[in-house]
């Protein structure tokens, strides 16, 4: 069984936050991103992968991001899905 790869994925209500406290530019609104994710998420799926949507919350990405000394951004944002995936998948998470 293939292993699911995290899709870092917002909540409506946090998105302007999300886009606030991020180094980098994303989509200028909620339904943007939305429509560009599901788009990502399609293609990865059609081509095998196993992806889970991965909310991320500002403060929880904020406070991780400042104890690693690191600018937020896409990559981050990634970083942070997959350790938040992994939790999950070990059942750190409910």
């Amino acid at each position: 069984m293939l292993k699911p790869i995290a899709l870092v994925w917002f909540r409506p209500e946090d998105y302007d936050e999300i886009k606030r406290i991020s180094d980098d530019e994303l989509h200028a609104t909620f339904e943007d991103f939305e429509r560009r994710s599901e788009q990502r998420l399609e293609q990865l799926e059609n081509v095998g992968l196993v992806v889970k949507k991965i909310i991320v919350r500002p403060g929880e990405l904020e406070t991780w991001a400042r104890a690693k000394r690191v600018p937020i951004n896409s990559n981050t944002r990634a970083t942070f899905g997959a350790l938040l995936l992994a939790q999950l998948e070990d059942g750190w998470l409910n």
